[in-house]
């Protein structure tokens, strides 16, 4: 358990750094190790990262006629992903939709199932849209927004294929529904009120440095001048006559 925990961990820290190679031998000696869901998704995902989709579809189409046809949501989400990327259609709706009644319904029936959540629908739209069925892409473009409203690839899809929602409709429950939405705090704005109070601060600093800055320049200038004054007055000549002078140069 604890050398599959090692490896399992090594594997995300390359697939993380890009690492692809090692990504996939270590993930090969995890499922020699054990053969589980999640370490055959781990596997998969980095055959896909490193270019390899199709021997990610090998691996997971075999686990899943192994185990009667049952694949994990995200497994699921990968294999539908790898099939569409090459440009098998049909088995990427099967991954995204198994049941063939559910595929052939509309409304939300036809969608509650994929898994994934906003991504899956966004992909299964892709694959509608690619097979020429404009109204189920529209519809599964629209549900993902629903799910998350900064997908804006969705979007970006139903105004292609004609489509008169207003971005108001998605974009705009940001605002109205914040709790729906997971941001990173980091990354949050402050509210207006205290963006107003951080501007005054900054301003009233901002002014108090410009007066400082006035107040120091004149008390230059003006020693300057006082300076100036009196170096004026130092360097003037003498220009009345000493008694003396005045006694020598009277006749006598």
């Amino acid at each position: 358990m604890m050398m599959e925990q090692c490896l399992t961990l090594a594997v995300k820290r390359y697939l993380d750094q890009n690492v692809h190679a090692t990504a996939v031998f270590l993930a090969e000696r995890l499922v020699a190790e054990n053969a589980s869901e999640d370490n055959l998704g781990l596997l998969a995902d980095a055959y896909y990262r490193s270019g390899a989709g199709h021997r990610a579809i090998s691996l997971l189409e075999r686990h899943m006629t192994s185990n009667q046809g049952i694949l994990s949501a995200h497994n699921r989400y990968l294999l539908a992903l790898c099939c569409f990327e090459a440009d098998r259609l049909s088995d990427a709706e099967n991954a995204l939709i198994p049941s063939t009644s559910t595929r052939r319904s509309t409304g939300e029936g036809a969608t509650k199932n994929v898994p994934n959540g906003a991504a899956g629908l966004y992909l299964l739209g892709r694959v509608h849209r690619r097979l020429h069925r404009t109204d189920q892409a529209i519809e599964c473009f629209t549900e993902s927004l629903k799910l998350d409203p900064f997908l804006w690839s969705s979007f970006e899809n139903l105004c292609e294929l004609g489509s008169q929602a207003s971005a108001s409709l998605f974009f705009g429950g940001v605002s109205t529904n914040p709790s729906k939405v997971h941001l990173d705090e980091n990354n949050i704005p402050p509210p207006p009120s205290v963006s107003r109070r951080i501007h005054s601060r900054v301003q009233a600093s901002t002014n108090t440095s410009h007066a400082r800055g006035k107040k120091a320049l004149s008390r230059t200038i003006t020693e300057q001048g006082a300076s100036h004054q009196v170096r004026r007055h130092d360097d003037l000549p003498s220009t009345i006559p000493s008694s003396q002078n005045i006694s020598s140069q009277t006749p006598s």
